[in-house]
């Protein structure tokens, strides 16, 4: 007997496989894999013995990357992977590997926000001068670089100063990274108020008190006549003007400005209106003298800021002092002018008799001018009589067009100058009436018409 025997050996085989994550699970002789490891399966082969299946599989995972960017706005738009970013935000993209697999990349994009203030919105000098301030947001490091007005000295790198020049401060600050911001402040300027010159007045007179200003109207001034105080409001123009009316002398004072913007509280401008009393004229005593033989006169001493005029100007050395000398040979009535350095008039009288052998008898009279220019020039600024020899004047009257009366007077030498309840009044024709009696004892009875001349 012959036996023929024959072995088939066990087959065996080993099949290795390499997958990304996203493709599992994996298939493999009918069997699902879900994960990596080696799998072993047995079937049978074409002889019918064993066939041993080894499976290796690995997978590989899917790489995930993170880039964080923080970033100036000046430095948009941003790449990355080949892509431009116009905005912060978290951008993803989809990369292959080095295996083939997928890899996620993240972009966390950010921009560092940062800002500055200069004493916003604006400033003012308190007492001529101010800070400067620049303020960042948010705080750190960072280097400063100032735009100021023509002639400020450049301050360098320094977040603050002091100045006193009004105008617009700029400034660029920038970070550690680049990062800048811009911003700036108005240093406006501080008001002023002060007094210009005034004048002085005499009792029971007005003047005007005027006051400068600068600044940006409108202007709120506060100011005192030293007994009362006193706020004017909304002024729109760089003068403000008032009428004062003082009894007696007075000092006015600026407390505060205020403009549009400041306000200055730190004011030393005072004017003081001096106030002259007015004083009645009267008439000196006669004085009696022999023809052309010097006389010595001598109006009243009021001080020697006042001023004298003689009237008429003849027989006399001088006729603008306070006492000339009269040498002459006829009697003569003169008007001394007194004027205070307010302008206040003062009108006396005195009468020079000349003794004269076989003298003539004394005649008087008065004439009334038929126009005067009352323009403060000194010459022909009133209209009063113009009196010869007359001992005393009853009245002397002013009446418009239509009947009223605008001045009256019995003094000598006074006379009107135009202004009626403190108004000038229009130039016109005006009608006068007088009575007087003269040192020869005549009544003397006149009226007539002037023009007022402008």
């Amino acid at each position: 007997a012959t036996l023929v025997l024959s072995v088939s050996a066990a087959v065996t085989s080993t099949t290795t496989a390499s997958i990304c994550s996203a493709q599992l699970p994996y298939s493999w002789n009918g069997n699902v894999y879900t994960s990596a490891g080696t799998y072993k399966d047995t079937l049978t082969n074409a002889a019918g013995c064993d066939s041993i299946a080894t499976l290796v599989l690995s997978v590989s995972a899917a790489v995930t990357s993170t880039t964080t960017a923080s970033i100036c706005s000046a430095q948009l738009p941003y790449s990355w992977n080949g892509q431009a970013y116009n905005a912060p935000g978290t951008y993803s993209v989809k990369l292959t590997n080095a295996a083939g697999c997928d890899s996620i990349a993240s972009l966390i994009l950010t921009l560092q926000e940062i800002s500055v203030s200069v004493n916003s919105p604006s400033i003012c000098a308190d007492g001529g001068a101010a800070s400067i301030i620049a303020t960042p947001n948010p705080a750190g490091n960072y280097t400063y670089v100032w735009t100021v007005p023509a002639g400020v000295p450049d301050p360098g790198n320094v977040a603050d100063f002091t100045t006193d020049k009004a105008g617009t401060y700029s400034v660029v600050i920038t970070n550690e990274n680049g990062c800048t911001a811009t911003a700036s402040g108005v240093l406006n300027a501080t008001p002023t108020a002060a007094f210009a010159e005034t004048n002085d007045v005499c009792a029971g007179s007005s003047t005007t008190v005027k006051i400068l200003l600068s600044g940006t109207p409108p202007f709120q001034i506060t100011y005192s006549d030293g007994t009362n105080t006193y706020n004017v409001n909304s002024i729109t123009t760089n003068t403000y003007q008032f009428t004062v009316t003082p009894q007696t002398t007075s000092t006015y004072s600026i407390l505060s400005v205020r403009d549009a913007k400041c306000s200055n509280s730190n004011i030393t401008s005072t004017v003081t209106v001096t106030v002259y009393p007015t004083e009645a004229s009267v008439r000196y005593q006669t004085i009696t003298t022999p023809p052309n033989t010097p006389v010595q006169l001598n109006a009243r001493n009021f001080g020697s800021a006042y001023t004298y005029k003689w009237r008429p100007a003849f027989g006399l050395n001088n006729y603008s002092i306070i006492n000339p000398v009269f040498n002459y040979d006829r009697t003569t009535e003169y008007l001394i002018d007194i004027t205070s350095p307010a302008g206040c008039p003062i009108t006396d009288t005195i009468l020079i008799r000349v003794n004269e052998l076989a003298a003539p008898l004394l005649k008087s009279d008065l004439f009334v001018p038929k126009a005067w220019s009352p323009n403060r020039d000194g010459h022909n600024d009133k209209l009063y009589p113009l009196t010869v020899n007359i001992a005393e004047l009853k009245y002397f009257r002013i009446f418009n067009r239509w009947g009223q009366l605008v001045f009256e007077t019995n003094i000598i030498g006074h006379g009107w100058d135009g202004i009626y309840k403190m108004e000038p009044q229009v130039m016109d024709v005006y009608t006068w009436t007088v009575e007087a009696i003269g040192v020869d004892g005549v009544y003397y009875k006149r009226s007539g018409n002037s023009v007022l001349l402008r």
